[in-house]
């Protein structure tokens, strides 16, 4: 339902299912929901839904993917928060100890562009 939701652009509905989704006693919410949620506001232009989505995978200790720092950067990235995505990259792959791939470091280099700072993404 959440997938669906959000692929339709309707992610009141899409976070109100996560909500009922985590009131279920055993139901909690995985990796894969996460990154259905990130990419949804991804396409619906939400930044800020997407990053309390992103502290909402932390404190419930759920482990981000590439794949989930890849839609964390391109959120930023689209909200010209380039600092804070770099900072993102460099503090989720210390925590959870993994190595970002080149889908993450395209997402950091396109995010530089948009961001009018080509030669950040160089160095």
């Amino acid at each position: 339902m959440i997938k669906g939701f959000a692929q339709k652009g309707d992610m009141t509905a899409a976070f109100s299912v996560l909500e009922d989704l985590k009131k279920e006693p055993g139901c909690w919410p995985d990796e894969v929901v996460y990154n259905t949620l990130l990419d949804g506001c991804l396409s619906a232009g939400l930044p800020a839904e997407g990053e309390r989505i992103f502290a909402e995978m932390h404190k419930y200790s759920v482990s981000p993917s590439n794949y989930t720092l890849t839609v964390v950067v391109k959120l930023l990235g689209q909200a010209r928060q380039l600092d804070r995505a770099f900072e993102v990259v460099e503090t989720t792959a210390q925590k959870y100890r993994f190595r970002c791939n080149s889908h993450v470091y395209s997402a950091l280099v396109q995010a530089c562009l948009v961001s009018h700072e080509p030669l950040r993404a160089a160095g």
